[in-house]
This record gives C-alpha cells, structure tokens and sequence, in this order.
C-alpha cells in the first residue's frame, strides 16, 4: 500500500528513466564499456581505477572492476527513493540520498573502502547520479546487501523483494493477472496445498492490508501471514501513542511480505538485532529475530532508540512496479526489461523493445473556433491551425484592440507564451516535453523536435527549451535551439534567464560557459527577477547558488 499517489508513480515509470538510457547503456554494458553505459544512463563516475589500484591495492581494484562490468546504471536510477508527492507532480530523485553498493574490505586496519551512488543535491538539479569510491564515503542507506536492485547478476532476486517466489504475487509466472477466484479466500498457511506458496501468503498478507474496515486486527494479521509479529503496548482505553503507532504499523502492513523478505536475508536462522529506517517514513522500526523467537518480532521505535541504534542494511523504501501492475496503470512490456523478467521468469519475449514508452507527438486536437470545430496540431515546428495569414492578422489586430479572439488563436498564442488557455491534450502534450527535459531524457526531446515540435513552446512557468537545458545534453540541444531562433535571453515568470536558471539549479559549469558564448546577458532585461527576490545579475547568482566551480566567472 502506498501513502502516495499512484499516478505519480505512473509518471515517473513513464519519463524518469528513458527507454533510450536503457538500451544504449545496455547495448555498452554488453559490450564491456562500463563507463559508457554509466554515461548513457546519466550516471558520473567520480573515480578512477587506477586510482583505487594505488591507493588500496590490485585485489580491491579487480574486484570493483568486476562489480562495475555488471552494474546496470538504469536499473539503479530506477529503484532510488523519490520524492514523490500526490500534489505538485513531483518525481525527483530523493535529494542527498547516498547508498552503499559495495564494501571492499581488505583485511587491514581502518575502515574498508566502500562503492557507493550519491542523488543530486535538490529536487530541481539535474537528475544525475555520482559512483563514488572511498573510505570517507557518507552514506543514506547500505545497499551492498540487496544487488538486485542494481546488478545484472543478481537481479532476479526482485521476485523475492516483492514476495513471490517461482511468480510474482497476483500474476502468474508468464505475467498474466490473476483472477479473483484464484486468490486466497483464507490463510494459505492453514492449507497443505499453499503452505509453502510464498507468492499466495503475499496476497493473503496483501488484502488483509488493504481493507477499508479491517483495523488493527487486520494490520497484525497481514504481518503475522508474513511471518512477522508486532508488537504494541495497548492499555484500557487507548492512549493517543498507542492509536498513532497502530496508524503507523497500517502503512506498512501492505510491505509485509518485503519487510520479511529483508528480515530473513539479514538474519538468516541466527539470532539479530535489527533497527530499520524508512526513508518515505517519519519514523523507524526495531526487530528482534532468531534465538528464542518463532518468528521476527518487530516494533515501531522510539525517535531515541533509532538514534541509538546504527540503520541495518538493505531496501526499506517501497517499490511500486507491483502495485502499477495491479492497478493497470503500466503494462509488463513497460517496465525495465530486467525487472520485468524477473518478476516474470516466463513470460514470452515482448514483441516490441520493452521498456517505457517512447517520445511521440499527440494526435490532431478538436479546438472549438468561431461556431466550429476546427483540428490543430503540434507538427511541422510549430502548432498548426487551419487558418490563412488574413485571418492570423485579423485576429492579432482584435486581440490588440482588446476585442475577444478565437480559440484556434488562444491556443496558438499560449502555446509561445506559457499562459492563457490551452486544449487538454495540448496541455498534457507541453507537460510531457518539459517532463522529459526535466528527467534529462535529451534523446526524447529531440525525437520531439525532428517530429515537428514547436521549439518555441512555453510551460506554465514560462520556461523555454533554454530554461530546461540545463538538466540535458547542452552540446547537442543549444546550437539546434539557437538555430530554431529561440531568445537566449528570455525570461520567465520570475524574470529570469536561462543562464541564471543554470547557475541556480546546479548546471554545469560547460553549459554556463557556452550560454556566455552565445552572447547571454549577465543581466535580466528587466526588474522583475528582483522584484521576485530573485538574483538578476550573474554575480548575485553564483554567489546566492555558491557555486565555487563558477567563480572564476566572478
């Protein structure tokens, strides 16, 4: 179950990690080039080998190289936490987030050298990820446990994650949905037949959670058909710390089945002592399993027992492929060819590239015009309208005037200018390219483009291509854009330019040198970035952003 909205998550599935990322950094790893399918899947490497050779010797560097030949850069991409929101569409990676993929202990004193993937630094940076490499290495999360989250050795160990074994629950292996009347209609831990169908205690442990009036009884018996007991400290008449924890075990009761799959991989038959922390949660969880327990016990933790206690390894973020799947919102062929095939080992090969879909123009839209209904369409560079130039004159001359102007003109207008009205697929439309400029999907932007888009267009916060730039691959983009005769100096609705709206939201230092080149002011044109308290020089910019890699410019 998921506190989020389940359409966002849709959104992200669909734009945050591009499909061509996918193939070309698969096509590289197959390859060998490890490097090049990090660079396909926007992922930085902060290190060098030789580097790691030196300093901690050949074994170490052998074994990183090992690991790096099977790393999957898109796969890590898409399993980061996000913070994802039900209002405001927000889809960003979860900024500052830094898990460990590998601990390379040598044997010696100090502490072992460790792999690890840093997040960007705010929700509005590039959506790029850095591989770092070293001893001092700050860390969010310890992943070196959970390989299948990002390792094309390993990955079918999702199935697991998810709670199913030789199928994932609530489908069959081929990824066909199950039907009502194959689900468990009681514990499939009383019946011999299920007992040791993980998958069917999965979706058991599923529809407890997920009923409207089940209560606390429903919420300990989804984690109990997980093979995890929880405890709370109930009194007579239900003091607000013990109806809050209640609350709180009921968002997680849905990740049971993970929750234990975590647990069992982390404890194995020894006892342990586990303290969890849920990076989408305000709160921590404690287990204690193994020894003379049956089963894990688990509790929600106090804010100074999690404190006390160092985060145990592993994934504790919810993943929300599954739940996509369930409610329809994604197809099997849309998701990541890897998780795909592990969540279903035998379902037949797609008959297209699997993966999320591509970039394409919308359809011809129905705009109401003058008593009619009239097609307009993104293509041919700009949005056409089945009108002649007279008639684009005339209506310009009304609007001048203040006199009313169609709506083949109003869509026609907003669509350069970012506000006013706008047909709802033109809308979704506009949405999707600056959606994929965001996520740096530079190739879908530019299949946009050689399809006919409108490099003119606006967003509703009047941003230009330019503005977005620097989230995507400003080498290949800028000269196309200045060629399309977009204004290097445009402003949006704070007043500022695309080279300030680079230095303040982390561009490279190589796209804010070539803007320069280009001929971009170190000004606003006009007062509204300060009366919006926005930085209107170039100078206020890098010193509001503290960007030290740009004070040279200074």
């Amino acid at each position: 179950m998921f506190p989020v909205s389940l359409r966002t998550w849709r959104q992200v599935r669909r734009y945050a990690v591009p499909r061509g990322w996918i193939e070309r950094a698969a096509e590289r790893r197959l390859a060998g080039d490890w490097r090049g399918a990090c660079a396909a899947a926007n992922v930085d490497v902060a290190f060098d080998t030789a580097d790691v050779g030196r300093e901690f010797g050949t074994d170490v560097s052998a074994r990183l190289e090992d690991d790096l030949r099977h790393l999957v850069p898109d796969l890590l991409h898409w399993h980061l936490p996000r913070d994802v929101t039900g209002r405001g569409g927000l889809t960003a990676l979860t900024s500052g987030f830094r898990a460990v993929l590998g601990r390379y202990g040598t044997g010696g004193r100090g502490p072992a050298p460790v792999l690890a993937v840093a997040a960007p630094p705010s929700p509005s940076a590039p959506q790029r990820l850095a591989l770092e490499f070293g001893t001092t290495v700050r860390e969010s999360a310890d992943w070196s446990v959970v390989p299948y989250l990002f390792d094309d050795r390993h990955h079918r160990g999702l199935l697991g994650h998810y709670g199913g074994d030789v199928r994932a629950p609530f489908f069959a292996a081929d990824g066909t949905p199950r039907d009502l009347a194959e689900l468990p209609a009681s514990d499939p831990g009383a019946s011999d037949s299920d007992a040791g169908d993980r998958a069917a205690r999965s979706e058991w442990a599923a529809l407890l959670a997920e009923r409207p009036d089940g209560g606390d009884e429903a919420t300990a018996a989804a984690f109990a058909v997980a093979g995890i007991g929880v405890i709370v400290e109930e009194r007579p008449g239900g003091r607000p710390t013990e109806r809050q924890t209640w609350s709180r075990l009921a968002m997680l009761a849905g990740r049971a089945p993970m929750l234990a799959h975590q647990i069992e991989r982390l404890t194995g038959d020894g006892p342990a002592s586990l303290s969890i922390r849920l990076p989408d949660h305000h709160f921590g969880l404690h287990v204690e399993a193994g020894g003379r327990h049956r089963r894990p016990l688990m509790w929600v933790a106090s804010r100074e027992e999690s404190m006390r206690r160092r985060s145990s390894p592993g994934c504790w973020h919810a993943l929300p492929d599954l739940a996509l799947l369930r409610a329809g919102m994604i197809a099997p062929d849309e998701l990541h060819p890897l998780v795909r095939s592990a969540l279903f080992p035998e379902a037949p090969a797609p008959a297209r590239p699997a993966g999320p879909p591509l970039a394409e123009p919308p359809p011809p839209v129905r705009v109401r015009c003058q008593g009619e209904w009239h097609l307009v369409r993104s293509g041919g560079g700009g949005l056409e309208i089945p009108h002649g130039d007279e008639e684009r004159r005339r209506e310009q001359a009304l609007g001048a005037f203040g006199g009313t102007v169609n709506g083949c003109f109003v869509a026609h207008r907003t669509w350069t200018a970012g506000t006013g009205w706008l047909p709802r697929a033109l809308r979704a439309h506009r949405r999707e390219v600056f959606l994929r400029a965001a996520h740096g999907d530079t190739a879908g932007v530019l299949r946009l483009l050689d399809a006919g888009l409108d490099p003119r267009v606006r967003d509703g916060r009047r941003w230009t291509l330019l503005h977005a730039l620097y989230a995507m691959d400003h080498e290949v983009l800028l000269p196309r854009l200045l060629d399309a005769g977009l204004d290097i100096d445009a402003t949006e609705h704070e007043g500022c330019t695309p080279l300030l709206v680079a230095v303040m939201n982390n561009g490279s230092p190589g796209l804010v040198r070539a803007l320069l080149d280009a001929g971009a002011g170190t000004e606003t044109p006009d007062g509204a970035a300060r009366a919006a308290g926005r930085p209107d020089t170039l100078a206020k910019a890098i010193k509001r952003a503290k960007r030290e890699d740009l004070e040279s410019l200074l």
